[in-house]
């Protein structure tokens, strides 16, 4: 049964509060009714290509942090397709490991991510949408210009609670990045449990810190326009997530740690945050992260 759409909630926003503040990036700062326009021409553009008519289609969304790369999310989910987001920072054969992978129906680009359509070549699906001034693909895709697609009045396409939302594909430090799908019913209690802790309102602003292919992104983006606050990325910023052998675990913990804790033998534990209210104080300085904290970036 078809029970919802993470785009639903800026489309709500765009008819009931227009000209509120959905999202400032690159320095300029869009409205609700403004970043619905540019979804909705994604959206558009993805429901007018045959895509993939046995399985929700696979859309990339190749795109440093900028307006094209919420929109492309936004509109992928919109037209009820599952997106993939990659990095334009990634090294070119990690860009192509995923790739070859994820089997892309379609890709969307800002400038950034353009610069690698030479590279990527035949690796690329056979459409993608690209700004204006993007660079060209090779003969086999076929590029649509940002600039020509009009908005689709269409409201977003629900999904049923199987439906595969985005593919997070993993670091690959034990090998090759694997594809997780992650799931309609998956998302919306991940939501849900979130927005418990945050009470975000119309009037708020969150800031936009994990990189789009991380899963903390989907609170950031879509916990945020559900309340009708304004998504803030910092000008001139940077997100790098760091992969390696790890010699240590991060544990996002919501709930105050047992007593005694399970520890491994020869290895400690180093708290981040305040202690959370109620947490036994002889363990709050060891090993008690507030819920805030640990909810944002581990």
């Amino acid at each position: 049964m078809p029970i919802w759409n993470p785009a639903y909630p800026l489309y709500r926003q765009a008819l009931t509060a227009p000209q509120a503040t959905a999202l400032v990036a690159g320095g300029e700062s869009y409205s609700y009714s403004e970043l619905a326009e540019q979804a909705s021409r994604v959206a558009g553009w993805l429901r007018s290509r045959s895509l993939a008519p046995d399985r929700a289609p696979r859309v990339g969304v190749l795109a440093s942090r900028s307006l094209q790369a919420y929109a492309g999310i936004l509109g992928a989910c919109w037209a009820g397709a599952t997106y993939v987001a990659l990095e334009p920072r990634l090294p070119a054969a990690r860009l192509l490991s995923i790739l070859e992978r994820a089997r892309l129906d379609a890709l969307v680009v800002d400038t950034a991510g353009a610069t690698h359509f030479e590279t990527l070549g035949g690796a690329l699906p056979r459409e993608a949408l690209a700004p204006q001034d993007g660079a060209s693909a090779p003969n086999r895709t076929r590029v649509e210009r940002w600039h020509r697609m009009t908005a689709s009045r269409a409201a977003p396409e629900p999904v049923a609670s199987g439906h595969p939302i985005y593919i997070m594909f993993t670091s690959g430090t034990t090998g090759v990045p694997k594809g997780v799908v992650v799931r309609a019913s998956n998302l919306v209690h991940f939501l849900e449990a979130t927005s418990a802790l945050y009470h975000l309102g119309p009037g708020d602003r969150v800031g936009q810190l994990a990189a789009t292919s991380f899963d903390l992104s989907v609170v950031e983006l879509f916990g945020c326009w559900a309340a009708g606050a304004s998504l803030h990325v910092a000008s001139g910023s940077r997100v790098d997530n760091h992969y390696g052998p790890t010699e240590a675990t991060v544990a996002c913990m919501m709930q105050c740690v047992t007593d005694p804790p399970i520890e491994t033998p020869g290895r400690g534990i180093v708290a981040i945050g305040t202690p959370i209210r109620g947490c036994p104080p002889r363990w709050s300085t060891r090993a008690a992260v507030s819920c805030r904290t640990a909810a944002r970036q581990g």
